[in-house]
């Protein structure tokens, strides 16, 4: 809703590597990240090696309690705060008046649901770096379902996220250079 531009979308990357796959099982290495098809319906992306991942521990006050969270950086920073219930969209406004966290997503997890309130968005439907970073802090494996399917967070030396991919929406968007200057004009058609 913003018009900011994410660093890396988990979901999409999932969906991208679905589009590009082959009709034979294996893994496609794109800008560092392995992508792994283990059958013709499953994507397993591989996010970030474990030992890598950026964290820190903090808290803040709000309502005369005390919030402790987990900012995790899974390549797009995440807010995490474990079994907490109510006064989620309070939080989320009070946590983002902290300068370091304005551009943080900021993930509920509570007995297996996730919240996640994207950076440029607000409450979304699914969010797969948001699943991987609550999946960091717990520190195992996890099992997520929401409106849209469900997908397992692997945590082992790597982070990884793994799910069927099913297309809901089709587009085509043309994009061609105009001879009559130099400036690039495009536009959707939705079928």
């Amino acid at each position: 809703r913003d018009g900011s531009t994410a660093k890396l979308c988990g979901n999409g990357l999932r969906c991208a590597i679905d589009y590009l796959k082959t009709d034979e099982i294996g893994s496609i290495l794109v800008d560092g990240i392995f992508y792994d098809y283990v059958n013709e319906d499953e994507i397993t992306v591989t996010l970030i090696r474990k030992n890598e991942v950026r964290f820190f521990f903090d808290s803040i006050e709000y309502s005369g309690m005390i919030f402790d969270f987990v900012l995790v950086d899974m390549i797009v920073p995440h807010v995490v705060l474990i079994d907490l219930q109510g006064t989620e969209e309070d939080l989320v406004r009070e946590i983002r008046k902290k300068e370091k966290y304005k551009k943080a997503s900021i993930n509920f997890y509570l007995k297996g649901k996730i919240n996640t309130y994207e950076h440029g968005v607000g409450l979304t439907s699914s969010c797969g770096t948001g699943s991987a970073a609550v999946g960091f802090v717990l520190d195992k494996d996890i099992h997520i379902e929401n409106d849209y399917g469900k997908m397992d967070v692997l945590i082992n030396d790597y982070v990884q996220l793994r799910s069927k991919v099913k297309l809901i929406f089709k587009g085509v968007y043309y994009v061609w250079y105009s001879d009559s200057g130099s400036e690039w004009t495009s536009r959707k058609n939705v079928p």
